[in-house]
């Protein structure tokens, strides 16, 4: 018998453990961050609203911080979700710029993947930042489409 109630109240503490919630009157999903607290309003708009200067202040925040992390889960919400092309881009110089100081051409295949194709999303986006670093990248050889990397990396 006591074995059949603590079994019992295991299991609703574990049921009733829920760290996400919807807010019912929009529907919106809202992330309590494990994270950071002390910028969860700004998380939060981010991820609800796609709140572009609240973006930039988490940006500038984790950069000082160096929270990359934190700071490419948020960029990845923000990038897919609402198509931010600063977003992409932060997704692309967080890969190649984290990676223990290594440069772009030392990178794995499949990292190097992930980062053109965040890199060339952002500047199919328009963001000016992409369009000088691909460039940069491609030099003189017409510059890919970033599907072209999405395909590759569904390829392995």
């Amino acid at each position: 018998m006591k074995k059949n109630i603590l079994f019992i109240l295991v299991l609703f503490l574990i049921i009733s453990c829920d760290k996400t919630h919807k807010d019912e009157s929009n529907n919106a999903l809202i992330i309590k961050p494990t994270m950071d607290t002390s910028n969860y309003n700004l998380i939060k708009n981010i991820v609800n609203k796609g709140d572009k200067e609240a973006y930039k202040s988490l940006f500038i925040d984790y950069s000082l911080e160096e929270k990359s992390e934190d700071l490419f889960f948020v960029s990845f919400l923000m990038a897919n979700r609402y198509s931010y092309s600063d977003a992409y881009y932060d997704l692309y110089a967080t890969l190649v710029h984290s990676n223990l100081g290594t440069d772009f051409d030392k990178l794995d295949e499949k990292t190097k993947c992930f980062a053109l194709y965040f890199l060339l999303k952002a500047k199919e986006k328009g963001d000016e930042k992409a369009l000088n670093e691909a460039h940069e990248i491609f030099k003189d050889k017409k510059i890919p489409s970033a599907k072209s990397y999405l395909l590759k990396l569904a390829e392995d």
